[in-house]
């Protein structure tokens, strides 16, 4: 593994989602927070005083840093800027960056961050940043940087359904991690090509990928990786008919997620558990986990992807080949009036 820690900054970390941020990089072993970006009226003040529901686990020497405000200088000395900002408060940072086109290290590593910034709200601007950030990382001789900026284009470029682009850049990008022994990324980079390989149906290509990456995960005791992994070979496991088999990885899975805190992540694990119960024909069981699902992404506040939307409708229609209206409407009702904690225990005990 490598010895190398990035020193990371958070935009937007007094937040409800820059606090999870700041939770996760503080106990990653990869990661060293660097900076803590927030408002003007946070700017000046330590983080644990204006942090969205106080401190919890974060620990005291974080609460005592200074937040930062969120201007394009000021982070020069991160590595790598994680965002919660909104499109509006990004604004400042794109204006800084066109003012100053100077081909310097630390522009470089704006544009990185501009990339991440603007990549929800506007994946397009988010490539061009991304775009001009790989030519620069190249001109300059940096190879994580280069590696960096190639692993977002590939990200963007699989969003927007260019997938034979996204290849492309996402194998360059894992050559160049695993060159530099980034084990981090190598698991990153590898889980993100065999998603493309799975939107293209090469399934032969993808599996491999998803099956090394949950050897790479668990050795290096990433246990995200390895919950990611689970939930996609579970998923070809369901479809060949080894509903035993898929149910036991799902299982594993949301047990790592729920020691994660992760709870998008175990909305989206419900929704397979549903998936797979539903094609294995317990449809009433599916459709409580289903409306479970449901209700843990209107709590959370976050769209579904579309992908799971796909396949939340295919378990509907499933489902109600086997319940009629009546049933299957009160089974969703049931799983939606659920807690986190019964929904969980309801998933593994299917």
């Amino acid at each position: 593994m490598s010895e190398r820690r990035y020193r990371v900054g958070v935009l937007g970390a007094t937040g409800l989602v820059g606090r999870r941020i700041v939770s996760l990089v503080a106990g990653h072993p990869w990661f060293e927070l660097c900076a803590l970006g927030a408002s003007e009226r946070s700017a000046g003040r330590p983080y644990g005083e204006v942090a969205y529901g106080g401190l919890g686990a974060i620990p005291r020497d974080v609460g005592e840093r200074i937040v930062r405000g969120c201007d394009a200088g000021g982070f020069d000395d991160c590595d790598v800027l994680f965002s919660a900002l909104d499109a509006a408060t990004a604004a400042p940072l794109e204006s800084a960056l066109a003012a100053d086109s100077s081909p310097t290290p630390a522009r470089a590593k704006a544009l990185n961050g501009a990339a991440v910034v603007t990549y929800g709200e506007d994946v397009a601007l988010a490539k061009l940043r991304a775009e001009e950030a790989l030519e620069l990382h190249r001109a300059l001789g940096d190879a994580w940087g280069a590696a960096y900026a190639g692993f977002l284009l590939g990200q963007a470029a699989s969003v927007e359904g260019e997938f034979g682009r996204g290849e492309e850049l996402l194998s360059e990008s894992l050559r160049g991690f695993r060159d530099l022994g980034d084990e981090h990324y190598i698991l990153l980079a590898t889980d993100g090509l065999a998603g493309i390989y799975d939107e293209l149906g090469e399934f032969e290509r993808a599996r491999p990928l998803h099956e090394e990456n949950l050897r790479r995960g668990r050795a290096q005791s990433n246990r995200r990786i390895v919950a990611l992994s689970l939930d996609q070979l579970a998923s070809y496991a369901r479809d060949e008919g080894r509903f035993e088999d898929a149910l036991s990885m799902l299982k594993e899975s949301l047990r790592i997620l729920s020691d994660l805190d992760d709870r998008l992540g175990i909305a989206e694990n419900l929704s397979r558990v549903a998936r797979t119960l539903a094609v294995a024909g317990s449809g009433l069981r599916a459709a409580e986990l289903l409306g479970s699902s449901e209700a843990l992404y209107d709590e959370t506040g976050v769209a579904v992807l579309a992908w799971v939307a796909k396949m939340n409708h295919g378990t509907l229609a499933t489902i109600r080949t086997q319940l009629d209206d009546a049933a299957a409407t009160q089974a969703l009702e049931r799983g939606r009036a659920l807690t986190l904690d019964e929904a969980v225990a309801l998933a593994l005990d299917s």
